[in-house]
């Protein structure tokens, strides 16, 4: 008998010892946690007053950060297990909801364009939990883990609460994670968000750095990258599959498929193919012609030429371009794209002109890429979160209706450690990984394309709820006060308002009783 009460006894001490043996702190995603010196991150102010705290609507993605902090110990077999929501009438969201991920961090050596200081280490690539299941952690070093919830769109409203346990060196701590699911939901996505994949380069990056693909395995990692995207809301360019195949018209019929580009002028039996799937299916209007990138006046007559070819086909042809409108273009282009500052225009957007051109019946879109820079906001990795998530709220306010954006996959051999992109930028042009780096198959997120994905549900709660019933003015006004600054205007340290501004904005959509 006192053994056994003295391998109790041993049991709790040890569990106690390995408890106290590290740091908890929670960040939302509206922070990026960076720092001077990999793996030493200094004790943040706690965001939330006491456990992490989300609100979401029915069907949509939140998300928060852990900081785990290795005291005087080393911490091995580290990971997080999540279980699932509850409330206090029995309703629950399984924990299937959960999304675990760690972030990585890459050392920046001169800032892209913000005032930060150089050499500093921002997280970038989320790495799947279940692909680094046990990690080890060394003393006084941290390691940060992003956690993200999607609310199901049946879920019950009211007020939920979860447990997480963090484990090492095998002991745990319990972190309560309260959840508060609206009366309304994330309406269906229409922003027809669109990002180049280009094929071709992607098996050459794969030959080059994983292993040759053959021709089979090559065509299911073009669906896979594909339809990775599509959980974000965003297309590819061009499908992963041949116009004449039958997977063509299923991915047309997808509701989550919003834009495919048409083949260029020059195949013209592709593109006949492609206009033939379109109409078959009832969805010309997802289509689009963009073949022609920020020309110069010289190519103008190109451009109308190239709209006078497109209307012999087929008048419902509508040709994007990257640029904003002009005189001599009106009535050439079908959808203007011009870059957010239109730094190879005026500087400035001109959103008088882009209202008159929505009003002709043309969709207006636009585009970031390393210009313009900060206080622009950029999709750069070394840029604030918000940076990103204001795209939502901007493009509500101004009726920019879509984007696209270079490329989601613009690696060097070692993305993980090394993210220079052009014009000395860092993180322009990739918002994925290959998980093949550490040890998966396909595609792995950036913060980057979860707080992309967060502003694209702000752009359709903002579009759905625009004015009160008091008629008082738009949604984008009460939302935050940071989408009513001019573009090029930026303003540090604001995710507490922003927190706020949404939490207002949230409770007066449940009011209306939508």
């Amino acid at each position: 008998m006192r053994l056994f009460l003295s391998s109790i006894l041993i049991f709790f001490i040890t569990s106690a010892v390995q408890v106290d043996s590290f740091d908890l702190h929670y960040q939302p995603s509206t922070i990026k946690i960076t720092t001077p010196e990999k793996g030493v991150i200094a004790t943040p102010q706690n965001f939330y007053n006491g456990w992490p705290t989300l609100r979401a609507a029915r069907g949509e993605w939140e998300s928060f950060q852990i900081i785990i902090t290795a005291r005087k110990v080393l911490l091995k077999n580290v990971h997080i297990e999540p279980q699932s929501f509850e409330n206090s009438l029995g309703a629950s969201i399984s924990q299937n909801c959960w999304m675990i991920f760690r972030e990585n961090y890459v050392q920046i050596p001169h800032p892209s364009a913000r005032h930060s200081p150089p050499n500093l280490w921002w997280p970038d690539a989320l790495i799947p939990q279940n692909l680094q299941p046990r990690i080890s952690i060394d003393p006084g070093k941290s390691e940060v883990f992003w956690l993200t919830v999607r609310v199901p769109q049946n879920a019950e409203p009211g007020n939920y609460l979860s447990h997480i346990d963090v484990w090492a060196n095998g002991g745990k701590r319990t972190v309560k994670v309260l959840l508060q699911v609206e009366p309304f939901a994330i309406p269906a996505p229409t922003m027809r968000a669109n990002v180049a994949v280009y094929y071709d380069v992607l098996r050459d990056w794969y030959t080059k750095n994983s292993g040759a693909l053959t021709d089979a395995q090559f065509a299911e990692l073009k669906k896979e990258y594909y339809d990775f995207l599509l959980q974000y809301h965003i297309n590819a360019y061009d499908l992963p599959v041949p116009w004449n195949s039958p997977e063509a018209s299923q991915y047309i019929n997808n509701p989550k498929v919003l834009s495919v580009r048409l083949p260029p002028l020059s195949q013209k039996n592709e593109l006949a193919t492609a206009i033939d799937v379109l109409k078959k299916n009832h969805a010309m209007a997802k289509g689009y012609y963009y073949w022609i990138d920020e020309p110069s006046p010289e190519r103008y007559s190109e451009i109308i030429d190239t709209e006078r070819q497109l209307r012999e086909i087929d008048p419902a042809i509508k040709q994007c371009v990257t640029i904003a409108p002009n005189k001599i273009l009106d009535g050439s282009v079908d959808i203007w794209c011009p870059n957010i500052g239109n730094f190879l225009g005026l500087g400035h957007l001109d959103f008088g002109a882009l209202a008159a051109q929505r009003k002709k019946g043309r969709e207006t879109w636009w585009y970031t890429m390393v210009i313009p820079k900060y206080p622009y906001p950029t999709w750069l990795v070394d840029d604030e979160a918000l940076s990103v998530r204001r795209y939502g709220g901007l493009m509500a306010k101004y009726g920019i209706s879509g984007f696209v954006y270079s490329m989601a996959h613009g690696w060097g051999p070692d993305p993980l450690h090394n993210i220079a992109s052009y014009a000395g930028t860092y993180g322009d042009g990739t918002l994925v990984y290959p998980s093949e780096l550490v040890g998966g198959h396909g595609p792995m997120p950036s913060i980057r394309l979860m707080l992309l994905r967060d502003a694209m549900e702000d752009y359709e709660l903002m579009k759905k709820y625009p004015q009160w019933k008091d008629g008082s003015d738009n949604a984008t006004n009460s939302f935050s006060w940071f989408y009513q600054l001019q573009l090029n205007s930026s303003i540090d340290n604001v995710p507490r308002i922003f927190a706020a501004m949404r939490d207002s904005y949230y409770a007066r959509i449940a009011a209306m009783g939508k």
